[in-house]
């Protein structure tokens, strides 16, 4: 007699784990930058916290979106052709990155847009 497989259960510790370390490591740095946009101002001193919080962080911001957005390109491109267990896994990878490419967007557009406009 012969078993099939169970799946496993869909907990956070799976998920987390389908994610895999550097997409978490991506996804942490796209939050954390998205966090700190509260405390950004358009101008702030060049020294200290205020060069982190005011020339780093928003310079880093524009390039974690468009690697975000790569890796949802690149997750839809491995998508196209795989097993429907593949598939899976990749949409909820493409999910996970699309949110937090637009929560890293609209935390930081209304920065931009007033940066652009004085």
């Amino acid at each position: 007699m012969t078993t099939s497989p169970t799946p496993p259960a869909f907990t956070v510790r799976v998920r987390l784990q389908q994610l895999g370390f550097l997409r978490l490591a991506l996804l942490a740095m796209c939050w954390s930058t998205s966090l700190a946009a509260v405390y950004t101002a358009v101008f702030r001193p060049a020294e200290g916290w205020g060069f982190a919080l005011g020339i780093f962080v928003p310079a880093i911001a524009p390039v974690l979106f468009m690697v975000v957005m790569l890796d949802v390109l690149m997750c839809q491109v491995f998508k196209a052709e795989a097993a429907a267990e593949i598939q899976a896994k990749m949409q909820w990878m493409t999910w996970v990155n699309f949110v937090s490419a637009m929560v890293l967007l609209l935390t930081w557009l209304p920065l931009f847009i007033r940066a652009t406009r004085v």
